[in-house]
């Protein structure tokens, strides 16, 4: 490893019919990327944000495609229709090709399971 290398990052998110959370969610993940890459914890460069849109019957795809094009970082594909949540992140994993992976979903909880 170089010295002064820095991983990509790639935060992979699955959605489903969530219009209404879509926007404020993909910018606290934005945050978080540049956040990490303030701290030298990523090449800010080489790391994205990948939404993949599980067969949403909402605006959810039309909202990803404009924050898209006003977002370089953000990358999304959209399913032909709904394959379920793991399905939907393998699709996201198989489309990445950064060296660290994360996933979360887009409602940004975390499920801790003891």
């Amino acid at each position: 490893m170089k010295k002064n290398y820095l991983p990509s990052l790639a935060i992979i998110t699955p959605c489903l019919n969530e219009e209404a959370i879509i926007e404020s969610s993909v910018q606290t993940l934005l945050d978080t990327l540049q956040n990490l890459s303030t701290k030298n914890l990523i090449d800010i460069n080489s790391s994205k944000l990948l939404v993949v849109d599980d067969g949403s019957s909402d605006n959810s795809w039309n909202i990803l495609k404009k924050l898209h094009n006003a977002e370089s970082k953000i990358h999304c594909i959209k399913l032909s229709r709904n394959f379920g949540h793991q399905n939907a992140l393998l699709s996201g994993i198989l489309n990445s090709n950064e060296d660290l992976v994360i996933t979360i979903d887009i409602d940004l909880r975390m499920i801790l399971m003891l």
